[in-house]
């Protein structure tokens, strides 16, 4: 029992700072899209997920194609985020993103 408690315990004190270290990553790659980010937008096109980043704990980037992507700051609360493998974006007809469509 003492071992498995011991194990927990240095578990927790590694994930710490993996979790610190993912942050600041977040962090310093969300500041580098920001740089580009134009105006925010009301919707855009949008006809399927290419790929997507998570950029903070609300925070994600989505691409819609290969050279067009967004800034998206998802509605609290958004649990697990951070762990998912996958998300799902809301589209209006299957072409329109929206951000009062899920509101």
């Amino acid at each position: 029992m003492r071992n498995i408690l011991v194990a927990i315990a240095l578990a927790s004190v590694f994930a710490v700072p993996a979790i610190a270290q993912t942050r600041a990553t977040q962090q310093q790659n969300l500041e580098r899209f920001e740089k580009y980010a134009g105006a925010p937008v009301d919707e855009f096109d949008f006809w399927s997920l290419y790929k997507w980043q998570l950029v903070g704990p609300e925070k994600v980037v989505v691409w819609s194609t290969i050279n067009d992507a967004y800034l998206i700051t998802v509605a609290k609360p958004c649990p697990g985020l951070e762990f998912a493998r996958g998300i799902g974006v809301t589209s209006k007809q299957r072409r329109i993103v929206s951000r009062k469509f899920d509101t």
